[in-house]
């Protein structure tokens, strides 16, 4: 049985072997073939697969999902999209603004300092949290509840806030 299964198989592979030389196309040229198939198509699934992670990372940071909050794990990503958005356009104003300020300039340090600390606040956003639990620990960290929703809620005021503050210390110095 085993010698009949060999020779099956032998006859098919020569039937294989014989359909490639037929065809005039070496199997390295077969080869490079698939190969090249394969990386197009998974080319093709990734490009795929990020133009969905793009569209999804783009529904949430649309500041129109502020007009849809309803205590759920929406409004953490719809407030954590907003504030990473509103975290990459403070950074890029802090770069502009301390370009301004000369290099053994005190108010330089200021800024920094100011960055620093508004990073450290975020923790205080807990308060906001904690607070509608009188005072117990959140529930699990696996889901999300309505208090997770404020303290995101918190800490994208607190950047909005530290966004208008940047922007017009940058327009006071352009006026100047």
């Amino acid at each position: 049985m085993l010698a009949n299964t060999l020779k099956c198989s032998l006859s098919s592979k020569n039937s294989e072997l014989e359909a490639v030389l037929n065809t005039g196309v070496t199997r390295r040229q077969k080869s490079s073939q698939v190969e090249s198939t394969m990386r197009r198509t998974s080319a093709a699934a990734l490009f795929f697969l990020l133009s969905l992670a793009s569209v999804s990372a783009i529904s949430k940071t649309e500041p129109d999902c502020l007009n849809h909050l309803g205590g759920t794990s929406y409004d953490v990503d719809c407030y954590g999209g907003l504030t990473k958005d509103i975290e990459g356009d403070s950074e890029r104003v802090y770069r502009q603004l301390r370009k301004t300020i000369p290099v053994s300039s005190k108010f330089r340090q200021l800024l920094d300092e100011y960055m620093a600390t508004q990073n450290a606040a975020e923790k205080f956003c807990l308060l906001d949290k904690e607070a509608g639990t009188d005072w117990e620990p959140s529930p699990s960290t696996d889901s999300y509840n309505m208090w997770d929703g404020i303290y995101a809620g918190c800490i994208y005021n607190m950047r909005k806030a530290q966004n208008a503050r940047l922007r017009s210390l940058l327009k006071l110095h352009s006026e100047n």
